[in-house]
């Protein structure tokens, strides 16, 4: 259905970007059926676009989106129904959701949705809320909402509340996707998923290699099992950069590579119906939206 915006309308267009984890050990699972986990996120470059419009009427439309996600579920339309309920119940938008980061991947596009939402409607909206009451609200959209709130890069841990910045250098990455979907829920409670990982400090990353042995996905092997598509893709990536590690709970993959160059010839070899990009880590101080 088409709706048109009201003529006293504002409009912005804004870019969602993914992230993918460099690792993700999981320490323990609570009585609340939750895990605590470690992790770090990192913001990449492969985006949605978002357009949104200023409504006079009140009314919260997505008019384009994703076929298969309802405009009910759509995280971006929950992200505007709580800002709105909360702090701007006389606010309107229409929002357009141009999806490029593939759905059911690990790399947290609808969760980057939500907060893009967040943060460009409390402009929008005229709203000046600090950023710590947007992490409060996006916390009851998902866990992995408040991270693209901040951006950059950030040591996780909790449930994916708990946010410390950290620094890395700058690097490009492959990103790969076999063309599959993981059911995170289903992963979470997969009997053989390890939930024992011991607790790392902070201070353990410094200087670290994150890319070695010493650090894992805890969901990769159950993926690699579960799915042909992802443990074929992930010995392709292996064999063409050296390296591949699944990010969040899959299926995406990806890999460092040490020049651009590098990055392209690899994603110019990915064989079809899988897609590949060529990315690079994005700082919290790079505004995703234009």
């Amino acid at each position: 259905m088409s709706v048109d915006a009201p003529a006293a309308s504002k409009r912005v267009i804004c870019r969602s970007p993914c992230k993918i984890n460099l690792f993700l050990h999981i320490t323990g699972r609570r009585s609340d059926g939750y895990h605590d986990l470690q992790s770090i996120f990192r913001a990449v470059s492969l985006f949605d676009e978002i357009t949104l419009s200023t409504r006079i009427d009140g009314q919260v439309l997505r008019i384009a989106g994703p076929s298969e996600v309802p405009p009910e579920l759509d995280l971006c339309t929950r992200a505007a129904a709580l800002l709105q309920q909360k702090f701007a119940p006389s606010k309107g938008v229409e929002i357009s959701l141009q999806k490029r980061i593939p759905i059911g991947a690990g790399l947290g596009g609808g969760s980057s949705n939500a907060a893009s939402v967040l943060l460009m409607l409390n402009q929008l909206w005229q709203l000046s809320l600090p950023l710590q009451e947007l992490e409060k609200l996006a916390l009851q959209l998902g866990a992995d909402v408040p991270f693209f709130i901040r951006g950059g890069d950030q040591f996780v841990s909790g449930v994916g509340e708990k946010l410390l910045p950290i620094k890395l250098p700058k690097q490009f990455y492959v990103l790969l996707f076999p063309g599959v979907h993981c059911a995170t829920a289903a992963m979470f409670s997969d009997p053989a998923l390890k939930r024992d990982c011991e607790m790392l400090d902070v201070t353990q990353l410094k200087d670290a290699d994150l890319y070695s042995s010493q650090f894992k996905n805890v969901f990769e092997a159950l993926a690699r099992r579960q799915s042909p598509a992802i443990d074929q893709a992930h010995a392709w990536l292996q064999q063409h950069a050296g390296f591949a590690r699944l990010t969040g709970s899959g299926s995406a993959l990806f890999a460092p590579v040490p020049t651009r160059q590098a990055a392209q010839k690899v994603v110019a070899n990915c064989p079809a119906p899988w897609r590949a990009w060529y990315v690079h880590a994005l700082s919290a101080d790079q505004a995703p939206h234009d």
